[in-house]
């Protein structure tokens, strides 16, 4: 990695998102012959700015609605099943526990 002058600047910190991202980049610099300091800053920044090289790629495809809508149909049908599953279970856990209390009543009785 070089070194990149600006790295600290405000200029550079409301450029990152876009020169970081995945994107072609155009900066446009202007200069003011009255301000022959700050034109001359400026000047640098887009030297350097022009030095940089960026090869943007493509990335993931969006989800359209109709995927989204199907992944989230499998995640209820999912979360469906499992419910009923856990149903299912409590429901068995408490017929047991009734036959247990049963039996330990018809003991107790006898």
């Amino acid at each position: 990695a070089t070194h990149v002058p600006y790295r600290d600047s405000k200029l550079t910190r409301l450029l990152r998102p876009p020169l970081e991202g995945n994107a072609n980049t155009a900066i446009v610099c202007t200069v003011n012959p009255a301000e022959g300091k700050e034109s001359i800053s400026t000047l640098r920044f887009a030297a350097t700015a022009q030095r940089i090289h960026r090869t943007p790629a493509a990335s993931a495809p969006l989800t359209t609605e109709g995927t989204m809508l199907r992944n989230f149909e499998r995640q209820m049908s999912v979360l469906k099943y499992e419910l009923q599953r856990s149903v299912e279970d409590e429901r068995r856990r408490a017929d047991e526990l009734k036959v247990v209390s049963d039996f330990n009543s018809s003991e107790l009785a006898a």
